[in-house]
């Protein structure tokens, strides 16, 4: 309240009602019994007691952000996370398989969601679970199928290499 200077405007800042923030600063009245925060003329202006309070609050809260913020090692062995992939049907159908097996030896409680790269549900998929990483491809000039050298870029162990290519052809409705 002390830097909005308006009781409306710090409930709107903290996503509450303005009568959640009037009923938490009688709490802290009572409690501390003391007023904390007084008005002199048209502002907020905080007891002597209100800014020990408010540093000791700042230390408090950049306590629990570090507690939050720390993360212990990552071992895949033991991590159950779904990773959803928005890809190409030609990325996935090239590099499904072998990513879910490998995926399985190394993580084997984890679960992979492939999914189409269409742009609206990428967008829609992103503001709503805030990817923790995010690949795009480089641009990439189109080729024909017939001259692509893809497998010859994987190398010569790549299964891609020793087994024709699949492809799907749509029947006439």
């Amino acid at each position: 309240m002390v830097h909005h200077q308006s009781v409306t405007r710090a409930a709107e800042h903290l996503g509450v009602t303005q009568p959640a923030v009037s009923a938490a600063l009688a709490r802290l009245r009572r409690h501390f019994d003391d007023e904390t925060l007084h008005r002199v003329g048209n502002r907020y202006q905080l007891t002597p007691f209100g800014v020990d309070l408010r540093q000791r609050a700042r230390i408090a809260l950049t306590g629990v952000e570090r507690v939050f913020a720390a993360r212990g090692t990552f071992e895949a062995t033991d991590t159950a996370r779904e990773y959803s992939i928005f890809t190409s049907d030609y990325t996935t159908a090239l590099l499904g398989r072998p990513l879910t097996e490998l995926l399985g030896i190394r993580a084997p409680r984890a679960r992979l969601r492939w999914l189409p790269s269409i742009p609206d549900l990428v967008a829609r998929r992103a503001h709503a679970h805030r990817p923790r990483c995010a690949a795009r491809p480089p641009r990439i000039r189109h080729r024909s199928a017939e001259r692509d050298d893809l497998p010859r870029r994987l190398g010569r162990g790549h299964r891609s290499r020793t087994r024709p290519a699949r492809t799907h052809h749509r029947r006439p409705s």
